[in-house]
């Protein structure tokens, strides 16, 4: 994901973060990409504008 979206990348540190606060608990890992599958998407479109 680097590549493509530079430093607006989540690292796994920063997924690991946002999951713990959150407070919600996950069966595994799948369950964890799925939320963040859902909150990728209710980003505004600039913020999948690539860095320079």
């Amino acid at each position: 994901m680097f590549p493509v979206y530079g430093r607006k990348c989540l690292s796994c540190k920063v997924v690991h973060s946002w999951v713990e606060k959150c407070g919600k608990c996950f069966a595994d890992n799948e369950e964890v990409e799925t939320e963040v599958q859902k909150w990728l998407r209710q980003q505004p479109k600039d913020f999948y504008r690539p860095v320079k």
